[in-house]
């Protein structure tokens, strides 16, 4: 009896490693017969090979725990999976009794094979941060029925770690990585059927398996075998995942087109002019308001973009996101990872995105209320003032050296005190001053300050109302910002607001104008 001796590391669930030595005794015809971990052998042992001569080993160390390993053909290295319970789980992701407890991962040399970790749902909760990719899919029946359906995976910075079928989101779900980059994700419908999806390094494309009924699928078995029901074929329509790196001007800066849209209560009158008007625009980011989780999760799914959902606003990017403060209120604040061209490291900015109390609302209190500039002021400074306060001391604090690049978008519900002068001291937008932040569209557009004067919905910079029938009192403002740090900001290339005159974006579908900032940053050495 010949035997292998494989020497790695396991990988909890929850991310924990830790080193285990693995020996498996082979019988005369290359199947396992026998397995040790930490020199303790398995019992209650099961072996099987797949008709691609894989292996398939199950058993029960002394403790308690069940482990499934997979052998490859060669015998040259080993995956699998264990749980902790008085029962064996069935396949790749799908287990009985207490559930899977990790994931073993190793060859015979004793490096750690690539893997990804994320079955635990929960870490996610509490910051969204993420990316989701949309596959237009076939489903094959074995009896070769043919039918459109969608698949959606959500990523992050390591790779998948859930799915939806036709809007059912996959449960008992297990995802990993193998030596050549391929994602691997386990789960069930709650009708039942159990899923194996295979996805290429790039998340482009799809394929896998599922079937009907309670025998999972547990490796590359036939159709008989597990009671495969279909295949599935596809491929993502839109951009990469992994985005192009920035390219670096002869001065260290770069270009970034920085868009502030309050997309009406999900999308207005049309989620799919939406869309195509973010799809036109080409923003690296965008900080959406009036958004709920499911419409950010749907806008960035058909544009392909990352993003990041919170409350009733969400962040769009080019880049992958990270979050870094919470805040249901204020909106968050989230690092942007944008790898740069030659560089190993991504350049990190941080961007918050707001949508400050509607009412009281300070233009309706300064030009239809009556009241003086003192009385309005106080108005703001107890509605809309106190969130962005708030969400101002998140971003700015930082213990990294130089800080990154600020970036700052919202409907704020009230006006500049550039648009005004000294009739009225605005303080949100005197407070972005004081902080160092620049109005990225009165940079660009000096001459369009203090539109409101002109009394009509449609003058240059007015944001509020892009519907004159939104807007009863009649009174036309500038309300929705894109702001960047001056200390980082080299040149406001352009700055613009969108709506149905802009190519492309008729007819508009929200009752705002969007605005779109095309910033140079500086960007420190690499």
């Amino acid at each position: 009896m010949a035997n292998a001796t494989y020497s790695g590391q396991w990988a909890n669930i929850v991310g924990q490693r830790g080193n285990v030595s693995l020996q498996i005794f082979l019988n005369g015809d290359s199947l396992p017969e026998v397995i040790k971990v930490n020199d303790a052998p398995l019992t209650n042992n099961v072996c099987t090979v797949s008709s691609t001569k894989h292996g398939y080993f199950r058993g029960e160390d002394l403790d308690g725990y069940i482990y499934q390993l997979h052998v490859s053909p060669d015998f040259a290295s080993v995956n699998g999976y264990y749980s902790r319970g008085a029962k064996l789980f069935a396949g790749p992701g799908f287990q009985e009794g207490d559930g899977i407890s990790g994931v073993v991962c190793f060859n015979r040399t004793g490096h750690l094979l690539p893997i990804v970790l994320k079955s635990d749902l929960s870490s996610h909760a509490d910051c969204p941060c993420t990316s989701e990719r949309l596959f237009k899919s076939k489903r094959a029946n074995i009896g070769g029925h043919h039918d459109d359906f969608d698949i959606s995976v959500r990523v992050d910075d390591t790779g998948p770690y859930a799915a939806d079928v036709d809007g059912q989101e996959l449960q008992d779900v297990l995802c990993t990585t193998d030596p050549q980059g391929h994602h691997h994700l386990f789960g069930k419908t709650p009708g039942g059927y159990l899923w194996q999806l295979h996805l290429s390094p790039n998340l482009r494309h799809v394929n896998g398996y599922y079937s009907r009924g309670s025998e999972p699928l547990a490796g590359p078995f036939s159709a008989e075998e597990v009671d495969l029901f279909g295949v599935v074929h596809g491929a993502s329509p839109g951009p990469l995942l992994t985005p192009d790196p920035i390219v670096l001007g002869d001065d260290g800066t770069a270009a970034f087109r920085v868009m502030s849209f309050n997309v009406w209560k999900d999308g207005g009158r049309s989620l799919e002019r939406t869309v195509e008007v973010i799809r036109t625009l080409r923003p690296d980011i965008v900080g959406l308001q009036e958004a709920s989780e499911a419409t950010v999760k749907r806008i960035a799914r058909d544009v392909g973009l990352h993003y990041y959902a919170l409350g009733r606003q969400g962040v769009l990017s080019r880049f992958p996101l990270e979050c870094i403060f919470d805040d249901h209120y204020g909106g968050g604040v989230v690092a942007v990872h944008a790898p740069v061209e030659g560089r190993a490291e991504p350049f990190i900015l941080r961007h918050a995105n707001v949508h400050l109390e509607p009412y009281p609302y300070p233009p309706y209190e300064l030009r239809a209320e009556g009241k003086s500039a003192g009385e309005a002021i106080n108005v703001e400074a107890t509605t809309q003032l106190p969130i962005l306060a708030a969400v101002l001391s998140n971003l700015c604090h930082c213990s990294a050296s130089p800080r990154p690049p600020l970036l700052l978008t919202g409907d704020f519900n009230c006006a500049s005190h550039l648009d005004y002068g000294a009739e009225y001291l605005a303080p949100c937008s005197a407070l972005c001053a004081a902080a160092g932040l620049v109005d990225t569209y009165a940079e660009a557009n000096p001459t369009h300050l203090g539109a409101w004067r002109h009394g009509v919905h449609d003058a240059p910079g007015i944001t509020w109302a892009a519907l004159p029938e939104e807007e009863p009192k009649k009174i036309w403002d500038r309300i929705d910002f894109v702001y960047a740090d001056r200390g980082s900001l080299a040149a406001v290339e352009s700055s613009s607001t969108i709506d149905s005159r802009t190519a492309g974006c008729d007819p508009w579908p929200s009752d705002h104008r969007a605005v779109l900032s095309v910033l140079r940053l500086r960007v420190p050495p690499g």
